[in-house]
């Protein structure tokens, strides 16, 4: 295992969420055969319910979904209102998000870094980056 109990550094649960209780469960079976699932803490919530966890700073890292579970039209919305989380609860924060179509997040309200294309479970995606303001 990666992160072994006798390790003397003991970071805090890394936090996970989505809304659909199937991606929860494929991703529970994707860290523990990864050998982390005792370094995340998955949960059900939706993407406008996330909080900041505490005061200080850190990263947020995103694979939001791309329009197969919902349509575009819906999605659009999805980002928008995720954009307005973002900025009122993680300002200061980096940003990293994946992406099939980086014009998808123009509604975010955002100014994205282009980071590379990555193949993310058969989806070319592209990671994108910023700090939210």
């Amino acid at each position: 295992t990666l992160f072994p109990s006798t390790t003397l550094f003991r970071s805090p649960p890394i936090p996970g969420a989505d809304r659909d209780d199937g991606a929860i469960r494929a991703a529970t079976g994707n860290a523990r055969r990864a050998g982390v699932l005792q370094a995340i803490q998955l949960g059900r919530q939706s993407a406008s319910a996330i909080r900041r966890p505490g005061p200080a700073n850190g990263w947020l890292i995103t694979n939001p979904p791309y329009g197969k579970r919902i349509g575009v039209s819906d999605l659009r919305r999805l980002y928008s209102s995720f954009g307005r989380t973002l900025r009122e609860e993680f300002s200061g924060w980096d940003l990293g998000i994946l992406s099939p179509e980086p014009a998808w997040l123009e509604g975010m309200g955002l100014d994205f870094e282009e980071g590379p294309w990555l193949n993310n479970g058969g989806q070319h995606v592209q990671l994108l980056y910023t700090r939210v303001d």
